[in-house]
């Protein structure tokens, strides 16, 4: 699904029902923001959807200020939320290539509003945002179902944003184990794996 293209959604959702069996459907991706309207509706009809792609990416900032508002009515979003839960999903994946506003505020809402998570991609291409410590400190310890999260971005704030983030399991309910890989290419960004048990 694209975004940009409503009326092409709006057309291609009238449809849906008679070219697919929407219960056969576990993986919805999403090329920039979709209308909430139309994405209730798709995931109305996708009674097992177990993983749900957003993929934010845009060049200026009107669309920047815009889409990230599109994520936080989408995670304010109660009745989307628990129609995503109870229809299983289990990993969600955002790609952005833009600077989380609230980094903390979104970890919170995702914990809030999507309990049952087992897994998690971030990834946050040209970003460095020094609230990643604390917003994976949320993911890890408020998803009691999470098994793996995985986190694409770089770190602000030099040795003390690395030792938060070593220091992480000290505060943490839970056990996981943590890698760290920094690629030598400089466009391709770090990567932060969690496994937790």
């Amino acid at each position: 699904m694209d975004g940009r293209r409503s009326e092409m959604n709006d057309k291609y959702l009238s449809y849906l029902p008679t070219i697919i069996s929407c219960h056969q459907i576990t993986t919805l991706a999403i090329d920039d923001p979709l209308d909430l309207c139309q994405l209730r509706l798709l995931v109305s009809k996708m009674i097992n959807l177990r993983t749900l792609e957003l993929y934010y990416h845009f060049n200026n900032k009107s669309d920047a200020d815009s889409n990230k508002q599109y994520l936080i009515d989408l995670l304010n979003d109660t009745s989307l939320c628990n129609m995503l839960m109870s229809n299983g999903l289990q990993k969600l994946n955002l790609y952005t290539n833009w600077e989380y506003p609230d980094m903390i505020g979104i970890a919170s809402l995702i914990v809030k509003q999507l309990p049952h998570l087992q897994i998690i991609e971030l990834n946050c291409d040209n970003t460095c945002n020094s609230q990643v410590p604390e917003a994976l400190h949320i993911l890890i310890n408020g998803l009691p179902k999470l098994n793996f999260l995985i986190f694409h971005g770089g770190l602000r704030g030099g040795n003390q944003q690395h030792s938060k983030m070593r220091d992480l399991w000290k505060n943490s309910a839970r056990a996981y184990r943590m890698e760290y890989y920094n690629p030598l290419i400089t466009f391709d960004v770090p990567v932060l794996d969690f496994w937790l048990s």
